[in-house]
């Protein structure tokens, strides 16, 4: 007989044994106890010499045949041994069987030879450790405190966990199962923290990871004592960096570091938490040290793609400090290492965003984003025959994003998520953050999908009957992309999130406005069809605050123009530093020298760092060093509204201009120059044209260096009264244009869908 066939069939005759044997047998098999265990042991030997699992298969056979022999009620009921099998010999033999199936199961599952291939026997593997489970039970009701049986079970218990963590309600039962047995056990509650972080159950999470530290000051094994410390401070800064309080994550990251401080993961993520607070000066040493000692890891045993990881992260780090250039640089080290992974391909075809004005192939840009379909894989495809008509009258809208508060989109999509008509539309939000739309409109179906696979997203997507859905992340963090290539929903669109084309084929349409975007000229870089709104497709919301909610209407606006205070003008501008490139620094320049009084203050985050901003402003003529102004962090953004009260006149960046900063800046009466590209039509470029179109600014647009400088010497001839009433006028018009006008924003989106729907399916 074949070897893997006997192994099959007998390992299958053992998960479905049943004892029934009469008296008489069950009495021989007791008085044969001793020879029963001997032809064990040979069969163990055996095993030994041969791993192969039919021997440890033919041992079980043996202790199962004298031990199903006797009634556990004789061993609760009788004091004193067994004539047959001693009492303590009952217990051993119920031991070494517990440990035998759990060693065939371990050797089930680690086996990668053709015997598990041909015959998937790893699929018995969780039924052979629940009858270890059971062994190690036995025992505990004969002698309650059996420590090496409590020992067993943590560990049977553990090793069910994780081979079953791909579904966390049942890896959350066998841990919760464990606790009964040992509560003050470290590695459960380590394990039922990461379980309950991966459903997004924070509150829970952070108590076992709390409580596996508390219990771990009794671990005697100082390594395993280190390691249990490292991964607990990690999962608990973890949760607190994906719901963005960073000061919270340093601190558990600086106590992983105080207890080991080579250890690559918490050095990659403490140069990430450095990053997102503009300390990229800290941000660096911690990248260099993770990289110097990623050999040296406990948390990831997979140190190349910890690597690459590191190279992400730093060029994450150097994007920030405005270097797109190293910043790309440092994605393609990570993608050397992991030439599949995604996320540096994204970021890479992204930062190219900022650099479009160097490129002499204006379809580059394109090109590369349509690279990024050969990184995904389509796992299923969908019938949507049952879409072609509403659900209920209605139709369902589904929006996949980590952005709908606290974020830049959130004051973009605000309105669509609180005015949309529920008689006409259902929204789902698929959140990749853990925040709660319901904040936001309590028709609003909310779904978490953090941690979720890519199946599990698009069955969840399509059980909901979503029409149409929604990107608005691009290639930005959080995003989700993976889904829309998998196409759950016959009809997605990209939004907002992300300035340009998501390259992917199986996004069918992209809303814009036909003064960022030509159809004749820009639809040749786009995977997506273009559409276009009448007139701007933004809609912008100022009183959306942090949790989402309308606020009162706050009196920021200060009435007495820094121009008649000061005598001269005060530029500003409140870009991101990579926004302020070579060229963007050299116009910058030249209206400083230009103008000799006139000063011009900068904020931005990445010049926290005292490196980044003297090197920045280094990149100036020494003579005007003296009038630029570098401003510190704010950290409320009523705050940092306040800051605008201090500038005349904010100046765009190109090519890629701001949206939020634009907005910000005409909603505290501070109007923006922005340079409008109608040759390329380069859509991030822009944005503001169309911001300021839209808000009866258009005399702020201008086309050249040039145009610039004359519309620069106009404002210094313009009378005392213009300058008095500035501030009020372009905040009035930015508030009652279409920009701002949230009844002809939803009516145009409302009728975009409507017939979207309508004319999709018959195209």
């Amino acid at each position: 007989m074949n070897s893997n066939h006997n192994i099959d069939v007998q390992l299958n005759q053992l998960l479905t044994y049943k004892s029934d044997l009469t008296n008489t047998e069950k009495t021989n098999n007791l008085i044969n106890y001793k020879g029963l265990l001997l032809k064990a042991d040979n069969h163990v030997v055996q095993f030994l010499n041969t791993q192969n699992p039919i021997y440890l298969i033919y041992t079980i056979k043996e202790y199962e045949s004298v031990l199903n022999c006797v009634e556990m009620t004789d061993y609760l009921l009788i004091d004193g041994d067994n004539k047959y099998i001693p009492k303590s010999a009952y217990v051993e033999s119920y031991y070494k069987l517990g440990t035998f199936y759990k060693t065939l199961a371990e050797k089930l599952i680690l086996d990668k030879k053709q015997i598990i291939k041909e015959y998937k026997l790893e699929q018995n593997h969780e039924e052979v450790f629940k009858r270890a489970i059971f062994c190690f039970i036995t025992i505990r009701r004969i002698y309650f405190e059996h420590p090496e049986s409590i020992i067993q079970l943590v560990s049977v218990y553990s090793q069910l966990c994780f081979h079953v963590q791909h579904d966390l309600v049942k890896a959350l039962s066998y841990l919760n199962e464990a606790m009964v047995f040992s509560p003050e056990n470290t590695n459960i509650n380590y394990n039922l923290g990461f379980i309950y972080q991966k459903m997004n159950r924070l509150e829970l999470s952070l108590t076992h990871y709390k409580l596996s530290i508390f219990t771990n000051q009794f671990t005697t094994d100082e390594k395993e004592k280190i390691a249990n410390y490292i991964n607990c401070y990690n999962g608990i800064a973890s949760i607190y960096r994906s719901i963005k309080q960073w000061p919270e994550s340093l601190h558990y990251l600086l106590k992983a570091h105080e207890v080991y401080p080579t250890e690559p993961n918490i050095n990659n993520q403490l140069g990430v938490v450095y990053t997102e607070m503009r300390r990229t000066d800290l941000a660096h040493v911690h990248y260099q040290k993770a990289i110097d000692n990623v050999k040296d890891s406990i948390i990831n045993p997979d140190t190349t793609f910890l690597l690459s990881e590191m190279y992400l992260n730093m060029g994450h780090m150097f994007s920030y400090n405005g270097d797109n250039e190293e910043a790309i640089g440092c994605y393609n080290k990570s993608l050397q290492i992991s030439p599949k992974f995604i996320l540096p391909f994204q970021n890479k075809i992204f930062n190219l965003c900022y650099l479009y004005h160097q490129l002499e192939d204006k379809s580059y840009i394109s090109k590369q984003h349509k690279k990024v379909n050969s990184l995904f894989k389509k796992i299923k495809n969908y019938n949507f025959s049952h879409l072609k008509s509403k659900i209920n009258g209605k139709i369902h809208i589904g929006i996949i994003s980590g952005d709908f508060i606290d974020h830049p989109v959130s004051f973009f999509i605000n309105t669509l998520l609180t005015k949309y008509n529920p008689d006409l539309f259902v929204i789902y939000c698929y959140s990749e953050c853990i925040i709660d739309t319901s904040l936001l409109n309590p028709n609003l179906q909310f779904k978490f999908i953090k941690h979720k696979t890519t199946n599990e997203v698009s069955e969840l997507i399509y059980i909901d009957n979503i029409h149409i859905l929604f990107d608005l992340a691009g290639h930005t963090a959080f995003n989700r992309l993976d889904v829309f290539v998998n196409k759950p929903a016959p009809i997605q669109i990209s939004y907002i999130g992300y300035p340009y084309t998501t390259g992917i084929y199986n996004m069918d349409y992209r809303i814009t406005d036909a003064i960022c975007d030509k159809p004749e000229i820009s639809q040749q870089y786009y995977t997506e069809k273009l559409l276009y709104f009448p007139n701007t497709f933004l809609c912008y919301n100022p009183h959306v605050n942090k949790k989402g909610k309308k606020e009162n209407t706050l009196h920021y606006l200060n009435p007495l123009q820094p121009f008649l205070k000061n005598g001269y003008i005060t530029f500003g501008c409140f870009n991101r530093l990579n926004k302020i490139n070579s060229s963007v620094i050299k116009l910058f320049n030249r209206i400083l020298i230009e103008f000799k009084n006139a000063k011009f203050i900068f904020k931005t985050k990445a010049i926290i760092n005292q490196n980044i901003g003297t090197h920045f402003l280094n990149q100036f003529d020494i003579s005007v060093q003296s009038r630029i102004i570098l401003m510190d962090c704010t950290i409320l953004h009523d705050q940092h509204l306040l800051e605008y009260n201090n500038i005349d006149i904010a100046i765009d960046t190109f090519p890629y201009s701001g949206t939020t900063t634009s907005c910000e800046s005409l909603y505290m009466g501070v109007p923006v120059f922005t340079m409008y590209d109608d040759v390329n039509y380069y859509h991030p470029q822009n944005v503001t044209t169309s911001i300021l179109t839209n808000s009866n600014l258009k005399e702020y647009v201008f086309k050249d260096t040039s145009d610039l400088i004359s519309k620069i010497n106009d404002l210094h001839l313009k009378p005392k009264h213009f300058w008095t009433t500035l501030k009020e006028y372009v905040r009035n018009s930015f508030l009652t244009g279409t920009i701002c006008n949230q009844t002809v924003y939803i009516d145009n989106m409302q009728k975009l869908l409507l017939n979207l729907q309508e004319t999709h399916f018959y195209e």
